[in-house]
């Protein structure tokens, strides 16, 4: 296998593992989108250094991945949506009980 496959195949691996390590959507995030980038631009450089098949090749190394961390990302969004949601509702009923109790002066 080419080494530029194993290199962004690793790059990958970094950054599941950098996923499965932030907690919370609020931390430092900006880690995340470098190595995105990082992967990116090396995927792009791949096709120049590679055929047109060994390139094909190659994507399939990478889909499962992908997935992999296409549904880390949606579950850390999807659990910050719920959270947010769960939030908004705290804060409205908050807000109502206020006005309530000015209501009742």
């Amino acid at each position: 296998m080419h080494p530029a496959i194993l290199d962004i195949r690793a790059n990958m691996l970094d950054l599941l593992v950098y996923i499965n390590k932030l907690g919370n959507i609020n931390d430092d995030v900006s880690q995340l989108r470098g190595m995105v980038d990082n992967i990116t631009l090396k995927r792009s450089k791949l096709k120049l250094i590679l055929t047109h098949n060994e390139y094909e090749d190659s994507s399939k190394y990478f889909e499962a991945i992908t997935k992999q961390i296409k549904n880390k990302i949606d579950n850390l969004i999807g659990g910050k949506l719920s959270e947010q949601k769960r939030i908004a509702g705290e804060l409205k009923s908050i807000s109502n009980k206020r006005k309530l109790s000015k209501y009742n002066r």
